[in-house]
């Protein structure tokens, strides 16, 4: 007990409790945002792995989603940032992959089914539409004699005319081309081939013969032959003069005729 007229020391204050920390994401305007590109960069990912669009598509989706991955990470707590650089990581060497996705096209849906033998009752009855180079017309269609293929669902030969005057020499029938209807587009792709080359041989001494993919011509001393194929169908067109006028001339009407067969198979499929 203190003596009289002294004080004594203030009792201790107990210190006051400390407030726990706050547990949880305090929704913030900044929150929201990084979690909108969080999310938005999520449904890129999604995007991406399904394989969905094309290939220029797809690079979009990629670019989109590493950036907001970038901007997602730089709006983390510096303490999460660490973390997050290894999902930044993984998508700069994801985007390494950009040449892949690009030359990763889908794969084509089947075609649907041509009914041949709706088609080549299609391409014998016409009408036939397509614009013929100048000066050849078109005066419908007639039974094709010289084809020599077996194994043709049909072949039918057009009725061409060309001015007198364009006549190599007196009593000319005219210019002449015929179309053939196959079962595959593979068969009538290997009759181009073997006609070129069943030509190449019967007028190897004669003039420049040149073949691609598609189409093909010869020359021989006399005359010229065209020809190509598309789909079901192989053209070819010949008894045209030997020079380069006359080629402009055989070329062009079997790209004619094939863009005719290409209407009628359009017609035709099911």
């Amino acid at each position: 007990m203190a003596e009289p007229g002294t004080t004594s020391d203030p009792a201790p204050v107990p210190p006051a409790p400390s407030t726990p920390p706050v547990r949880g994401v305090v929704l913030t305007p900044g929150v929201l945002v990084t979690a909108a590109v969080a999310a938005f960069s999520l449904a890129m990912v999604v995007l991406l792995v399904a394989g969905v669009g094309s290939s220029f598509w797809r690079i979009v989706t990629l670019l989109a989603a590493s950036a907001g991955v970038a901007v997602v990470v730089v709006r983390l707590p510096a303490s999460w940032r660490a973390r997050g650089g290894l999902l930044v990581t993984a998508f700069v060497a994801t985007a390494g992959l950009l040449p892949v996705l690009a030359g990763a096209e889908p794969e084509p849906k089947p075609s649907a089914r041509v009914n041949v033998s709706y088609l080549a009752d299609l391409v014998r009855r016409g009408p036939f539409t397509e614009e013929l180079p100048r000066p050849l017309t078109m005066d419908g269609f007639k039974d094709v004699l010289v084809s020599d293929a077996l194994d043709k669902v049909d072949a039918v030969a057009l009725k061409l005319s060309w001015p007198d005057e364009k006549d190599p020499f007196q009593g000319f029938e005219g210019p002449n081309a015929h179309i053939e209807i196959y079962d595959t587009p593979q068969r009538a792709a290997e009759r181009a081939r073997q006609r070129f080359a069943a030509l190449r041989k019967q007028y190897a001494d004669s003039g420049p013969a040149q073949q691609n993919a598609a189409s093909y011509f010869v020359f021989t001393d006399t005359e010229l032959f065209a020809g190509g194929s598309r789909g079901h169908a192989y053209v070819e067109a010949y008894s045209f003069g030997p020079s380069n006028a006359d080629l402009a001339l055989a070329s062009g009407t079997v790209t004619a005729v094939l863009r005719y067969t290409d209407r009628m198979a359009a017609q035709a499929t099911g």
